[in-house]
């Protein structure tokens, strides 16, 4: 019994597994004539053979998507009654291992064995003329294909993803291969191109990383967009002279290649042609290539040598960006400009050959060149682009020709050892940190032309010492000459209104500074630690000083705010530790928080007029300790014994004239003086001979004694009672006058 049961299993395992006629749908033509196979069970399984009759009629043709997704079947015979092979016939039969086409089939059609993965072999009659789009698509267990001559085009993508083809045979009667057709098959180690094909398509060997050896005839006219991208192994490859253009990223990560001939019919090579080919060492361009495009040969790491013949007009953006083992280079004449990025992080770069009819130099041209100590820029040159020298720290010296109108932004960004520079009277402007960080220029010569100075345009410039700025500029931005420690005076043009916020910060060598009448404001952090500036005059046009406009101006010991000023912004005079007295105009209307904070020298402040609005603690650790204030403004402040700006408020009206701030001392006199002011007085009653009014120290008593009659001509001769009533009393003279109510 057990015998039976183990002998009738594979039995029964195999009719599970077997496919037959009765999966299939068959469907008539429109001549009723022929039958099309239109669809197979899905759960079909196992071998597979289409009858050539059906119903008495053949069957010439498996219709579109026919046994689409039948992953079960592995073999499929096709009777030789079939002449066409519609799309998507067997597309994702993942487990089809092998497959004849019959003679008499014309063309593979589009999709037609799409990623039908466990296909190992295909036998292609010679009655193929055409392999359609994505035909073979992702078949990634195809190791090798004939491709009979009877094909006259591979259509785009064909054999995408074939990673396990290893070699092909494409016939001379191949005349047109599509895009991608061979992309990804990474197992394919050489390939030749028939005579017949007249152009490499795009993406055409994408990603054949196992590809060494290719050869192109003579009859290719064009190399497409990316098409040998990513063949990591190709040693070496010969363009022949019929080639007259090489696509954008062409051979781009052709890691293997060391060397590469560009014929002189190449006239145009297309963007990132040649990068990252990181064992590339030399290249000699042609004088038949007038422009060459973007990042054609951007990290080519062992390129050492470039020769760019006569003819090149234009270089583009990163064309030998990070090519970090080039040392020098000729640019021909013929070039007019140098494109933006075109030789950035070129660190061996020690010189360059520049000549007369280069017109521009783009941005960050050279910028990270940190081997570049010198370059002769031709006077043909109009126009430096922002960051162009952008970290060259060996550059020592150069000079800007005279045709140049603006030195761009971060154009000589800390550019380290330049120590001397030569700007023409051409140059109109020197934009936003320009000399950035430029700590070894010691002195520069401003031209009258230039009528302004970009923001952080000498920012961190140490070694300047000094520097005259013509009355041609009209603004000068904000931090422009910020931790300039070594610049001991400057002279700012009559034509700036305002000075900056951080202009001169940290200028900590800077002992005396004259600002202009027409300046107007001096804004936040304008002179902040400029701890040797010991005096500054402000002139009359000033009406505003911003927030730590002089905070730490350590050996500041005075200062004079002139009439015109409305505001003190916070922290403007904060830790200025040398300053002892200030005195603030009438005009001040404002005057914000910390203004005068840690002046620990500061005894006293004097205000010609009513104190302002004022923040807190603007007294806080100075030696200023009370505010006086007139009798009538004192309420303004909150009254006699109040707070203002962390000050007491002290109301005395003999003596403010103005408001004043006073040390403790200075404070004590002034109550000395107003004592002397009072006085005592005594109204006698004089029939009593006793005192009736009496007033002293500001204090005033009546008293009255009242004494008994019955007939007003007799009077006790004590008093019977004594009637006191304090009485208010201010300081100066004052008299007071009693009647008796009805």
């Amino acid at each position: 019994m057990n015998i039976k049961c183990l002998l009738m299993l594979p039995l029964l395992v195999a009719t599970l597994q077997a496919a037959s006629e009765a999966d299939l749908t068959f469907a008539l033509n429109g001549n009723n004539t022929e039958y099309s196979v239109s669809a197979c069970n899905q759960s079909a399984s196992g071998i597979l053979e289409i009858p050539s009759t059906y119903a008495g009629k053949p069957v010439t043709s498996i219709g579109q998507s026919a046994f689409q997704s039948c992953s079960g079947l592995t073999n499929i015979t096709i009777p030789s009654s079939v002449t066409s092979i519609e799309s998507n016939a067997f597309q994702s039969c993942s487990s089809l291992t092998s497959i004849a086409i019959p003679n008499g089939v014309t063309s593979v059609g589009d999709y037609v064995f799409y990623n039908c993965s466990g296909l190992t072999s295909i036998t292609i009659p010679s009655s193929v003329t055409s392999i359609g789009i994505q035909a073979f698509y992702a078949c990634s267990g195809l190791t090798n294909i004939t491709i009979p001559s009877s094909v006259v085009s591979i259509g785009g993508s064909a054999f995408y993803n074939c990673s396990g083809l290893t070699s092909i045979t494409i016939p001379n009667s191949v005349t047109s291969i599509g895009s991608s057709a061979f992309q990804g098959c990474s197992g394919l180690t050489s390939i030749a191109i028939p005579s017949s094909v007249t152009s490499i398509e795009d993406y055409l060997f994408y990603n054949c990383s196992g590809l060494t050896n290719i050869t192109i005839p003579n009859s290719v006219n064009s190399i497409g967009d990316y098409a040998f991208q990513g063949c990591s192994n190709l040693i070496n490859i010969t363009i022949p002279g019929s080639v007259t253009s090489i696509g954008n990223s062409a051979f781009y990560g052709c890691t293997s290649l060391a060397s590469i001939d560009i014929p002189n019919s190449v006239t145009s090579i297309g963007s990132s042609a040649f990068r990252s080919c990181t064992n590339l060492i030399s290249i000699t361009i042609p004088g038949s290539v007038t422009s060459i495009g973007n990042n054609v040969f951007r990290s080519c790491s062992s390129l050492t040598n470039i020769t760019l013949s006569e003819g090149v007009t234009s270089i583009g953006p990163y064309t030998f960006g990070d090519c970090t083992a080039l040392t020098s280079i000729t640019i021909p004449s013929s070039v007019s400009s140098i494109g933006n990025n075109t030789f950035r992080n070129c660190s061996s770069l020690t010189s360059i050959t520049l000549f007369d009819g280069l017109t521009s130099i783009g941005d960050y041209a050279f910028g990270d060149c940190t081997n570049l100590a010198s370059i002769s820029i031709p006077d043909s040159v109009v126009s430096i682009g922002d960051f162009a020298f952008y970290l060259c720290t060996s550059l020592t010296s150069i000079t800007i020709p005279s045709n140049v109108t603006t030195i761009g932004n971060s154009s000589f960004y800390c550019c380290t050892s330049l120590s001397s520079i030569t700007i023409p009277d051409s140059v109109t402007s020197i934009e936003s940190s320009a000399f950035y960080g430029c700590s070894a220029l010691s002195s520069i010569t401003i031209p009258s032309s230039v009528d302004s100075i970009g923001i952080q345009a000498f920012y961190g410039c140490t070694g300047l010492t000094s520097i005259t700025i013509p009355d041609s500029v009209t603004s000068i931005g904000s931090s422009a000459f910020y931790d300039c420690s070594g610049l001991a005076s400057i002279t700012i043009s009559g034509s700036v209104s305002t000075v900056e916020n951080s202009t001169f910060r940290g200028c900590t060598s800077l002992a005396s500074v004259s600002i202009p009448e027409g300046v107007t404001s001096i804004e936040s952090s304008a002179f902040h630690d400029c701890t040797s500036l010991s005096s500054i005059t402000i002139p009359g046009s000033v009406t505003y000083i911003g927030s730590s406009a002089f905070r730490i101006c350590s050996s500041l010991t005075s200062i004079t705010i002139p009439e015109s000023v409305a505001y003190i912004g916070n922290h403007a005079f904060r830790g200025c530790s040398s300053l002892s007295s200030i005195t603030i105009p009438d005009s001040v209307t404002y005057i914000g928080d910390y203004t005068f904070y840690n002046c620990s020298n500061l005894t006293s402040a004097q205000f010609d007029g009513d104190a302002p609005s004022i923040g807190s603690q603007v007294f806080e650790n100075t030696q200023v300790s009370y505010m006086i204030v007139g009798a009538a403004n004192a309420a303004t402040y909150g009254g006699n014994g109040a707070t203002y700006g962390g000050l007491v408020v002290v109301d005395y009206s003999e003596i403010a004239t103005s408001s004043y701030i006073y040390t403790q001392s200075e404070y004590d006199a002034v109550v000395a003086e107003r004592d002397a002011k009072l006085f005592i007085e005594e109204v006698q009653d004089l029939r009593a001979g006793s005192t009736m009014l009496e007033i002293a120290n500001g204090q005033a008593a009546l008293t009255m004694e009242v004494e008994e009659s019955s007939d007003l001509a007799s009077w006790t001769t004590g008093a019977v009672s004594t009637i006191q009533i304090p009485l208010d009393a201010e300081a100066g003279k004052k008299f007071f006058r009693f009647k008796m109510a009805d």
